[in-house]
């Protein structure tokens, strides 16, 4: 008798010694010893002890059963390569932690050499405007000592040209330690630089927190147990913006802290092509983006409004530029970028994380619906479910006509209905209707018909309808 093969490949069912070795289950196992099956599809040794260093001690406040969590990842911090103005060496040492502004939360770097103007380091944080660059050039370089949650100061050398950055992915082993006491933020331990990175996620302001931690797809999720804070992730973000040619690409590669909870768009356009969203300067200016008549359908306070912060894109510039004001239906406020110039391209997007546009494009010729009404109100001819449907032999018409209790002697009858065709313009439609059949007799009958033509072939089905 021909033998038939077996395919064992899910192990994650674990360890089950209360049954019978013949009556587990296919992913179970009936004996496990130094193994992991916590991965769908894998059996994993569970590792061994290694000797470790002394971990620089953090001082925290922790609710009892919560607090400590151990995960891993793909990638560890970006190494950067810094050049300054002048020699640093004597400002800023091995094992001090950098920023790139005196903000206290902005860009943050943990440094592991300084040779004269050169400083390597890791970036272990990136501020809060997502998106931009770290130590650019001209960025003034500030000291904040051993601690990473130190005061800058400044040390009066610059950037002498933009940091150089590259992403570390061969892994890394991570430690997260919540400091409930005084606030609801979380430090973070990483096992090549032996340092803890204080409050690199911040929950909130309220004391008592209960941290939860969960770890998946290589980013971090921290929620409040006691449902007073704001659940946070923590994950690596390589990603572009712009990336169409030219300088403007707006990367982002590093790690960042955000709210848990997807926010819904706040920013965002709706207009077509050459109108609001995209065209060609129309004059020179440093700060005013002038192109005659493509703003008029930016039209009171409210629309008026949500244009501001959006960013212009010139194409010709690289430069994204946020927009403060409208001035008129020909002309936008700007940031300061070299200069808009006639004939610049360019382009009106949300801000990153903020929204998205959409672009319309309007068809012509007799694909539309022509402008008339098509309210029956209180008449006796046939309402109209589809229209301009298409009468080519390959092209066809589908839909469902839903009647409210049509046996009813009591109330009137209310029907909807939804239709897709081909229309006569060679595109499909998509067509909702509905009403009420204003008469509290029982229905017993309907008609479909075309207003030209004939259903030449096709099933109509009734659903609902009791045999009794």
């Amino acid at each position: 008798m021909p033998k038939e093969i077996l395919k064992i490949d899910m192990f994650h069912g674990g360890l089950s010694s209360n049954s019978d070795p013949r009556d587990i289950a296919p992913n179970e196992l009936s004996a496990a010893t130094d193994i992991m099956v916590d991965e769908v599809g894998k059996i994993r040794t569970m590792g061994g002890i290694t000797a470790h260093g002394e971990v620089p001690a953090v001082v925290t406040k922790i609710n009892p059963g919560y607090g400590l969590f151990q995960f891993s990842t793909d990638h560890k911090y970006n190494t950067i390569v810094i050049t300054a103005s002048a020699d640093i060496s004597g400002q800023v040492a091995a094992d001090d932690y950098i920023s790139d502004t005196a903000a206290p939360s902005d860009n943050i770097v943990f440094v592991t050499a300084v040779s004269t103007v050169t400083i390597t380091g890791k970036l272990v944080a990136t501020g809060l405007a997502a998106g931009t660059i770290p130590f650019e050039s001209g960025n003034t370089i500030y000291d904040k000592g051993a601690t990473y949650g130190g005061n800058p100061v400044s040390t009066s050398k610059t950037c002498n040209g933009t940091a150089t950055i590259t992403s570390d992915e061969d892994g890394e082993d991570w430690l997260a330690n919540s400091d409930t006491e005084s606030n609801a933020t979380i430090d973070l331990y990483d096992k090549t630089t032996d340092r803890w990175a204080l409050s690199i996620i911040d929950l909130g302001s309220t004391t008592g927190m209960k941290p939860c931690f969960y770890t998946v797809d290589g980013a971090l999720r921290i929620s409040d147990g006691n449902f007073n804070n704001t659940n946070q992730w923590y994950g690596y973000i390589d990603r572009v913006h712009f990336n169409i040619g030219g300088s403007y690409a707006d990367t982002y590669n590093g790690w960042f802290s955000k709210d848990q909870e997807i926010a819904s768009p706040t920013k965002g356009i709706v207009g077509t092509y050459d109108d609001i969203l995209t065209g060609v300067s129309t004059g020179t200016n440093t700060t005013t983006l002038l192109d005659t008549g493509n703003f008029s359908n930016v039209t009171g306070s409210t629309t008026a409004a949500t244009i501001v912060d959006h960013l212009a894109l010139n194409l010709v510039e690289n430069a994204a530029v946020a927009i403060s004001s409208k001035v008129d239906d020909n002309n936008l406020t700007t940031a300061s970028v070299t200069g808009w110039e006639t004939e610049d391209v360019y382009m009106i997007l949300p801000p990153a994380g903020t929204g998205f546009n959409i672009f319309m494009e309007y068809g012509t010729g007799d694909s539309e619906w022509d402008n008339a009404t098509y309210d029956l109100a209180q008449g006796t001819g046939f309402d109209t479910i589809s229209i301009q449907a298409s009468a080519d032999s390959d092209h066809c018409l589908n839909g469902y006509l839903h009647l409210f209790n049509p046996s009813s002697t009591t109330f009137i009858k209310h029907y909807i209905a939804r239709m897709c065709s081909n229309n006569e313009g060679d595109m499909t439609q998509d067509e909702f209707s509905g009403g009420y059949l204003n008469t509290t007799s029982a229905v017993d009958a309907i008609q479909f018909k075309m207003d030209s033509g004939e259903i030449q072939a096709g099933s109509i089905f009734l659903h609902g309808l009791s045999t009794s």
